[in-house]
């Protein structure tokens, strides 16, 4: 299936999403075949009053699978990571636990990946690369940097060898011979080095080295990529003085494998190349553009910018002066299922064709009810992927051939039109995702909406500032609690490198995001058992130590990284904390 030529791919994808409701009872059916001897289905069948050798059906399973959450399952997992080698979950063996960035609860989730799995995953992008080749032309005729950094292959005390899902991938024999042949790094750097600044700062040497060469640019995430913008303004003159001696920094590259695989890479001194390269880092404005200036040849920048990533479009819009931001794969650590058809629409409105060959697919009304406990009437309420409406969101439900049964992935989607027979769907949020001092509930779509607000009536408005990141947490260390947005702000510096915000613009922003959460919010406020929402404007450069952190010590590896919307980690709040410049607070008031 992988050796599909691009109009074959093509074909295939107009097959499956003209035949969704059939090619969706197919891979349930096959699913529950394959995983009919595992210790879960059967007892699913045993508590339904089943025989022990029955096999479970599509309409049986779909009347007596209860919705689950990674805490359900977590005991299973446990016993797969001890080494338990019984068919517990799936029937294949367990080849890898697949380990979660674990940003929005706070801690990694280990998910089970089977046989298959990683082809899979090459099929989607086999898929996606033929929609973007159709759509794009000279993706072909030269190299591509994207940058991406593996993460520790870790064995768990049973023997189970534990990973991201990027560096599962990039692993993949497969996909280790394409970067051979396409990426302008070598496999040492992109695949074999878990270093982060060390990956990073190579790959950007070789892009640059072959910046005549290069056709596309990307990373996992928008965040991904722009920390590799903030290496690139902070390390550039390093990087010409490499491309001008032909040698390599040895303070910023000390991996010995590392080093010698660059050493091959590397042909010599290249003066004329650092000279150009410099030129264009010290132009003026100084890094509006400069992915398109650095590598003329780029046709796009791919990464994902839906979801909590959105936030990013306008600094990736800045930094790539008009090359398209392509947006083309939804997946998760639970799987891929989704991709984008349209690859060169407006960041701002992808929508992912969920492929109904992938994974079964459930949808669960975001207006159902919310008592986790009401478990048989969330059951009754799911939809299946052709019967979704138009307009409406929904948290999407998976059923996996790595075991995973009427699985919550935690991403709220709405839908936003249909390709052929098959719903496309945006990302809205996580669900989980919340602020709350009592009984109001701030998801993350409603926080993000509400920051965009405030920056674009005040912030960007008043001022010459924009915001890089920001991040989130509830204070109830006195009463009344409140909520505490970390905002990290770049623009005029005084000599005391200091940001130059005026208190006025602040408070309007912080009243602004106020107005638009919703009426439990302000009747709390009102009722003043919610204090005033407050900014903490922390140092330029926190938001990288945030995330240099996170993969340092906690262990997230840099091409699954997201910045957490809300802070769970008492390290991280600390930093935070520690680099906090301004204090800002909303207005009291009281509701009409």
């Amino acid at each position: 299936m992988t050796q599909l030529s691009g109009e074959r791919a093509l074909a295939l994808l107009e097959d499956i999403t003209s035949n969704a409701e059939s090619a969706q009872h197919t891979i349930l059916s096959q699913i529950l075949s394959q995983n009919s001897n595992t210790e879960y289905l059967r007892g699913l069948l045993h508590r339904d009053g089943g025989s022990n050798d029955s096999s479970l059906q599509p309409h049986t399973f779909k009347r007596i699978a209860p919705l689950t959450c990674y805490e359900d399952i977590q005991p299973y997992i446990q016993r797969i990571a001890d080494g338990d080698k019984s068919p517990i979950l799936a029937d294949c063996p367990v080849r890898e636990l697949l380990r979660s960035s674990g940003t929005s609860s706070g801690k990694p989730k280990f998910l089970p990946a089977v046989e298959g799995d990683s082809q899979r995953r090459i099929l989607m992008s086999v898929f996606t690369e033929s929609v973007l080749h159709r759509d794009l032309e000279g993706l072909d005729d030269g190299k591509e940097g994207f940058f991406q950094v593996v993460s520790p292959r870790i064995l768990t005390t049973g023997g189970v060898l534990t990973q991201s899902l990027l560096t599962s991938f990039l692993n993949n024999p497969e996909v280790e011979q394409s970067i051979r042949a396409r990426n302008a790094s070598p496999i040492e750097v992109v695949a074999g080095c878990e270093d982060v600044r060390q990956s990073t700062y190579c790959q950007l040497l070789c892009a640059l080295r072959q910046r005549q060469e290069v056709v596309r640019l990307g990373a996992s995430f928008a965040c991904t990529f722009l920390h590799v913008m903030y290496v690139l303004k902070n390390k550039w003159r390093e990087l010409v003085e490499d491309i001008r001696t032909g040698s390599l920094n040895e303070a910023e590259v000390v991996d010995s494998k590392v080093r010698k695989a660059m050493e091959r890479q590397i042909k010599g001194p290249d003066p004329p190349l650092a000279m150009q390269v410099e030129k264009e880092c010290c132009r003026q404005p100084l890094w509006q553009g400069i992915v398109r200036r650095l590598w003329p040849r780029a046709k796009c920048v791919a990464c994902v910018v839906t979801g909590s990533m959105e936030q990013y479009i306008p600094m990736l819009e800045f930094f790539c002066g008009g090359l398209p931001l392509v947006s083309s794969m939804y997946g998760a650590t639970e799987g891929v299922f989704g991709i984008n058809m349209d690859p060169l629409c407006s960041p701002y409105e992808v929508s992912y064709v969920i492929l109904p060959n992938m994974a079964y697919c459930e949808f669960l009304p975001l207006d159902s009810p919310k008592d986790e406990d009401e478990m048989s009437v969330h059951q009754s309420q799911l939809v299946d992927l052709v019967d979704v409406k138009l307009g409406h969101e929904y948290d999407v439900v998976v059923t996996t051939f790595a075991g995973l049964y009427r699985y919550r992935v935690g991403d709220c989607l709405q839908v936003t039109g249909f390709y052929n027979k098959t719903p496309q769907f945006r990302i809205v949020g996580r669900k989980n995702v919340v602020l709350s001092v009592a009984t109001d509930k701030t998801d993350e779509a409603t926080l993000q909406k509400a920051i965009q607000m405030a920056m674009m009536k005040h912030l960007e408005a008043s001022s010459s500032c924009q915001l890089v990141d920001y991040t989130s947490f509830t204070d109830v260390s006195m009463f009344p609690g409140h909520y505490v947005l970390f905002w990290e702000v770049d623009g005029k510096v005084d000599e005391a490198i200091e940001l130059s915000l005026n208190p006025l613009v602040m408070r309007a922003c912080c009243d602004t995001i106020e107005e638009c959460l919703d009426t439990t919010y302000k009747r709390g406020k009102a009722g003043n058992w919610i204090g005033p929402l407050e900014i903490r404007v922390v140092r330029q450069g926190t938001f990288h130590c945030l995330m240099e952190y996170s993969i340092g010590v906690v262990g997230v590896s840099l091409g699954q990284y997201k910045t957490p919307r809300v802070v769970k980690l008492a390290p991280l709040l600390e930093l935070l904390n520690s680099r906090v410049s301004h204090c800002f607070y909303a207005s009291n008031f009281k509701a009409s």
